[in-house]
């Protein structure tokens, strides 16, 4: 018996599923782009010259991108970069590559390589290689993080802050005098034209190259339309001519004319002199390098073994010469032992001479002990 095989009904056959659609995502050429508010407030506006959007249309990767931020209806900040990225339907936007990013109302520039812009906080975070420039200070840190509603930059890692100091005269050169500080962290109120820090720091004063002051701080508030620095905490404080460290708790240092000043009690060492001033209260000026102290004064020189205190002095340290006034003592331990006291003094202690004198009816006293 034959028998043969014949081929499937063909309405008996399954039928195979059609090919899935390809998603498609939309992709705009030279486009100006816009994201408002709740409130129907414009938070973001820029213009890309290309702009490719994610398949639900929530997220976008943006190329050569130029626009303005804005805060309650106003441009806080204009802003160029090379590339972006739209994020969760314009809550965030991201800028990477040679970020430019400029508050008109402040000239404050930031630049970074990438920044993101966070449209409900009015925050823009900047990382790597950032640095903020102003006509007053010129920032550079690791990181930072930008309030535009109160225009405050905190950056972080690696801190340099360099003072700028332009002359009225643009025709002028421009002023050689500039402070700089390095430290871990900053507060910079653009705004308001005061940068504090409440990490350890050190500030260096310069002319040109050549550094003329140091101090070392647990806490600085830097005043730079006043040309003022407040340091609290422990403080150093080095001047290279004349060479002084200065020591107070607080200080308060005009670092363009190098004048430095406390309410009080302050230590001033002449470290190639060997000669210490103390004092309750008192100013020096580093310039002319003239100290004023009072309310209880006290100077002492190692090598001559002397000392003299007063109420009130003024001490020259480029003579080495001293005036003092008020309950005048003045002892001599090299040599000859002997005290002297009086009303007024004046002379030299690295040179042993000094001279006390009295306004009152009283003759000065003085006092010879004998070596024993």
């Amino acid at each position: 018996m034959l028998s043969s095989c014949a081929p499937p009904d063909p309405l008996e056959q399954k039928s195979q599923p059609p090919p899935p659609k390809e998603e498609s995502s939309l992709t705009l050429n030279n486009a100006t782009l816009e994201q408002a508010n709740a409130k129907g407030q414009t938070v973001w506006k820029i213009q890309v010259e290309e702009a490719r959007y994610s398949v639900d249309g929530k997220n976008a990767t943006l190329v050569n991108v130029k626009g303005d931020f804005y805060e309650n209806g106003k441009v806080v900040l204009q802003v160029k970069a090379d590339k972006g990225e739209i994020i969760e339907d314009g809550k965030a936007l991201f800028l990477r590559e040679n970020i430019v990013a400029l508050d008109p109302r402040n000239k404050a520039v930031l630049r970074a390589q990438e920044v993101e812009w966070q449209t409900e906080s009015s925050i823009l975070t900047a990382r790597q290689n950032l640095k903020g420039e102003h006509p007053d200070l010129t920032v550079t840190a690791k990181e930072g993080r930008y309030e535009t509603k109160e225009e405050k930059l905190i950056v972080s890692g690696d801190v340099v802050a360099v003072t700028e100091h332009n002359t009225k005269d643009q025709n002028q050169p421009k002023d050689p005098r500039r402070l700089e500080l390095k430290t871990d962290r900053i507060t910079w109120e653009i705004k308001n034209n005061r940068v504090f820090g409440d990490r350890p720091l050190t500030l260096v004063r310069f002319v040109d190259k050549t550094a003329t002051d140091e101090v070392k701080s647990n806490q600085a508030e830097l005043l730079l339309k006043q040309q003022l620095v407040h340091l609290a905490g422990l403080n150093q404080f080095k001047s290279v001519e004349p060479p002084l460290q200065i020591a107070a708790e607080p200080i308060s240092w005009s670092y363009l004319n190098r004048f430095v000043s406390t309410d009080n009690p302050i230590t001033i060492v002449d470290y190639k002199q060997q000669i210490t001033v103390r004092g309750n209260r008192g100013a020096v000026n580093l310039a002319d390098g003239i100290a004023k102290l009072e309310q209880g004064t006290n100077t002492t020189s190692q090598e001559q073994q002397s000392q003299l205190y007063a109420d009130e002095l003024t001490y020259n340290f480029g003579p080495q010469t001293l005036q003092a006034k008020g309950n005048i003592i003045y002892e001599q331990q090299k040599g000859v032992k002997f005290n002297l006291t009086g009303d007024l003094a004046q002379g030299s202690l690295p040179d042993n001479n000094v001279v006390v004198t009295s306004t009152s009816p009283e003759r000065v006293v003085t006092e010879i002990f004998p070596n024993q």
